[in-house]
């Protein structure tokens, strides 16, 4: 919980950062909305699912462990899709530019790895 904490706090720090360095330009960003999304998207789930492992271990081994491999997949991909959609109309309308910082990304890891 701790680790999950931690870096889903400095992702909302490191990630306009990291764009800045890999893309060139600085990414705005509103900490109280995205502390916000975090502690429900991440922190609170993460919270819940140990308070349930701790309560009821047995159940949750019994008839959630086989599932949530395919929850957690199915719930990622619904949340990054959410996300894309909500910018579709931007990256379409965008052309090229939209895809500047994916070019810069592979452009610098392959001077890196060359």
């Amino acid at each position: 919980m701790v680790l999950t904490s931690c870096s889903t706090i400095l992702a909302c720090v490191l990630t306009p950062l990291l764009v800045m360095l890999l893309a060139g330009s600085l990414v705005p960003v509103n900490a109280t909305s995205m502390g916000a999304d975090v502690l429900k998207v991440v922190l609170l789930p993460v919270t819940a699912g140990m308070l349930l492992a701790e309560v009821l271990p047995a159940t949750i081994k019994r008839y959630l462990s086989s599932i949530m491999p395919a929850a957690a997949v199915l719930t990622s991909t619904c949340l990054t899709s959410a996300a894309l959609a909500s910018c579709a109309p931007l990256i379409l309308g965008s052309g090229s530019n939209a895809l500047q910082p994916l070019l810069a990304v592979c452009r610098r890891r392959r001077r890196v790895f060359s």
